[in-house]
């Protein structure tokens, strides 16, 4: 009995330790990676709107545009312009390509990285999960005119009011929602390594 309380604290122990160790190698990675925009925040905005150009080239029924925004205090970097053909209405809105691509993807990297677990496990993940981050960003820009659009079928304050659509509620989170570049990669990560990193703590996984 006091050898299997001794094992259960050791185990209790460990884990927090473990967590406390995986947070702070998160936040500093994350540090790094949010001044690293400083760096290539140019050549990335420019990959972003050149991405979302790219899939709307032949869009029917609406005239879809990414391009730099004019310069502001504001991190906003990329002007949206949709044109709806069909109600002869335009729309422009000041996005930033930090936080709808840039942060989604550092965060990502940043948990994936600092997450204790074996290093080959670690790479397959990261790898799995950049493909994924890198689809839920190639979907939030085909979403964005939309959300953004004319119409504004589905935007924030209309979400806010209606609130009655699970559905509209997901496509608010995932394409214009403040915090849905945070929830979705980490979910991702969870998702990716949430066993074997209980395995590890647990002393059942392999540590190479």
């Amino acid at each position: 009995m006091g050898d299997a309380s001794i094992e259960k604290n050791i185990d209790r122990m460990i884990s927090v330790g473990s967590l406390c160790g995986f947070a702070m190698r998160a936040v500093i990675l994350f540090a790094i990676f949010v001044w690293g925009w400083s760096l290539c925040g140019t050549g990335y905005a420019t990959l972003f709107r050149a991405t979302g150009n790219a899939m709307f080239a032949d869009s029917p029924g609406k005239i879809v545009s990414f391009s730099p925004a004019p310069a502001s205090p504001s991190r906003r970097d990329t002007e949206l312009v949709v044109v709806d053909l069909a109600l002869r209405s335009k729309s422009t809105t000041a996005l930033s390509s930090r936080r709808h691509g840039y942060l989604p993807m550092a965060l990502f990297l940043s948990l994936i990285l600092a997450t204790p677990i074996a290093w080959r496990r670690r790479a397959f993940a990261a790898v799995i999960g950049f493909v994924l981050v890198g689809t839920y960003i190639a979907i939030k820009l085909i979403l964005l005119p939309a959300a953004y659009g004319p119409e504004q079928a589905l935007s924030a304050s209309q979400n806010a009011e209606a609130g009655s659509s699970i559905l509209s509620k997901f496509f608010w989170v995932v394409s214009a929602s403040s915090v849905g570049w945070a929830i979705i990669p980490a979910s991702i990560w969870l998702l990716l390594v949430f066993r074997q990193w209980g395995l590890t703590v647990h002393g059942k996984g392999s540590s190479v």
